[in-house]
């Protein structure tokens, strides 16, 4: 009975030992499990691998603000609403501050000149526009042939400080011709806007060409002082 017992014991130690290693064994097996499943997530996930690499390399880490900092000019020249709106206050004011002087009113005269060949000239009005001074005249011919009033395109008006505005001569009669016996009523119109320091203006036919003399047909006729008042 003593040698049955003695034999029988070292079974029962292979057994304990052979459950041990079974038991190691699926330890290991488990932790290979979880480390394949966890390499396998790594590498299916971007972001854990950034992470990871962020983490383990310094100089991934250390160079990311580097590329945050020359990103930032792309986005500076964009101006905001404010400084829009601004900019155009500001261009809105230099506009309006930026007027020419007012022009006078018309101007109802009745001034009369008589030439030596009987050519008598009435001016009735002046006014003013941006880009022309305008000049009402009824011219009778009192000569026995035709007269000519722009032969050399000098009809002109002057002003009292020495500029000139010439003519806008109708196509169809650029030097002006006016028949024995007849009268010429129109509105003479002369370019340019008047300067705002004149304060009189003169009218002269055949400024360059025209003669006094009683047998001239190109009259040189002087339509002087005539006023203008301010606005």
């Amino acid at each position: 009975m003593t040698e049955n017992r003695f034999q029988q014991e070292p079974k029962t130690n292979r057994r304990g030992s052979n459950a041990f290693s079974g038991f190691l064994m699926g330890v290991l097996f488990t932790l290979l499990l979880v480390l394949g499943a966890g390499i396998w997530l790594v590498i299916k996930n971007p972001r854990l691998q950034q992470m990871l690499l962020g983490q383990t390399n310094p100089n991934v880490a250390t160079s990311s603000p580097t590329a945050n900092t020359a990103a930032t000019p792309a986005v500076a020249p964009t101006a905001s609403p404010l400084e829009t709106t601004n900019t155009e206050t500001t261009d809105t004011q230099t506009t309006s501050t930026d007027t020419s002087p007012l022009l006078p009113p018309p101007q109802t005269l009745n001034l009369q000149v008589n030439h030596a060949n009987g050519t008598v000239v009435r001016l009735t009005e002046i006014s003013f526009a941006e880009d022309s001074t305008k000049v009402n005249l009824a011219v009778t011919n009192g000569h026995k042939d035709p007269i000519k009033l722009n032969n050399s395109k000098d009809m002109v008006l002057i002003d009292n400080l020495g500029n000139q505005y010439n003519l806008v001569a109708p196509p169809d009669n650029s030097e002006i011709e006016i028949q024995p016996g007849t009268t010429l009523k129109g509105e003479f119109v002369f370019l340019g806007r008047m300067s705002p320091s004149a304060t009189s203006f003169s009218l002269a036919t055949n400024n360059m060409s025209g003669s006094d003399q009683s047998y001239s047909t190109l009259p040189k006729i002087r339509v002087a002082d005539i006023p203008v008042k301010g606005p």
